[in-house]
């Protein structure tokens, strides 16, 4: 018995596109603003939902983005605001600003020669220095 060349197709591409989708963690990118460079903050990070919360003077030093573009299963945007937080108190912010969170939806390419719908998750936060310290 022979397989046909569609079912060999999917035999090799969906087993890599399982692995690609459920394989790769979170994207996330870190746009400088202020190129000072800080020593990681090894205490609390305050978290605001808007620039009103914060009642001390501040600056922003960073605006990071996360993006989690895996399967809807593997998802969890509270996994990828907690990776974005890490990554903040790496870089020195005392406290960060959600700026934007929602979903991205657009179409993949399926290996096939055609495309599905898709949709990732993402958090953008502006990291912020207190000035007042």
């Amino acid at each position: 018995m022979t397989m046909n060349s569609t079912m060999k197709k999917w035999l090799f591409v969906a087993p890599a596109l399982i692995f690609l989708l459920m394989g790769c963690g979170p994207n996330i990118v870190v746009h400088y603003i202020d190129k000072e460079s800080r020593t990681p903050n090894s205490g609390q990070l305050d978290i605001y939902q808007s620039g009103e919360e914060v009642k001390r003077p501040y600056k922003i030093i960073m605006i990071i983005r996360g993006e989690d573009k895996r399967v809807a299963a593997n998802r969890d945007k509270e996994q990828l605001k907690r990776k974005i937080f890490a990554k903040a108190k790496k870089l020195g912010a005392d406290g960060l600003i959600i700026a934007k969170t929602g979903t991205r939806d657009f179409r993949m390419r399926d290996g096939m020669g055609g495309s599905v719908p898709h949709s990732a998750k993402y958090v953008q936060i502006e990291a912020i220095v207190y000035l007042d310290k």
